[in-house]
């Protein structure tokens, strides 16, 4: 089986791929895009994804092997059997996790849309003969990772994948947040 992590960015995609690498799948990625992206996002005191973005691989999937998609890249076109994750996330958490990162304001309605994006994708995915489509929000993993990756049923170490959930990175929590802040 072929694997593919989907979301819209500040979903707990990378939180995601390094938790399913430690479990046991291959991690795909770009060395180069990991360190464009780690000097783009980093500085001011603001980590945003700590060990890693796991993005810009562009080659051929294989058996066991796990890589990220985002926002509406993952429909893949070839008639290859692939298990895919979309991670969701409450949109006001999308928006004020999105501005920390980019440093800038953005619209109220950026977490709408970035969720509508991913409705989006989900509905395409459904009607895909080759798709084995599942979804998990970011709050349930971080809050029961057991849990998530039991329901995951993916072929992976379920402890170890758990380990690495870092609930101290979850920082953008809808509960805490002054809406449009």
């Amino acid at each position: 089986m072929r694997y593919v992590v989907g979301g819209f960015m500040r979903s707990g995609t990378s939180m995601m791929m390094k938790c399913l690498e430690a479990g046991g799948l291959e991690a795909l990625y770009s060395d180069e895009t990991e360190s464009l992206q780690g000097m783009r996002y980093r500085g001011g005191g603001y980590e945003p994804n700590v060990g890693g973005f796991y993005e810009g691989f562009g080659g051929e999937i294989g058996h066991g092997q796990v890589v990220k998609r985002l926002k509406r890249s993952p429909l893949l076109l070839n008639e290859k059997v692939y298990s895919v994750l979309i991670m969701r996330r409450e949109s006001e958490e999308i928006r004020q996790s999105a501005q920390a990162i980019f440093n800038k304001d953005l619209p109220r309605g950026y977490g709408v849309q970035a969720n509508k994006t991913m409705d989006e994708v989900e509905s395409k995915l459904k009607t895909r003969s080759n798709i084995i489509l599942f979804s998990l929000n970011y709050r349930d993993v971080v809050g029961n990772p057991i849990d998530a990756f039991t329901r995951l049923n993916w072929p992976i170490d379920i402890e170890s994948a758990a380990n690495v959930v870092d609930k101290t990175q979850c920082r953008y929590k809808k509960e805490y947040l002054d809406e449009g802040a």
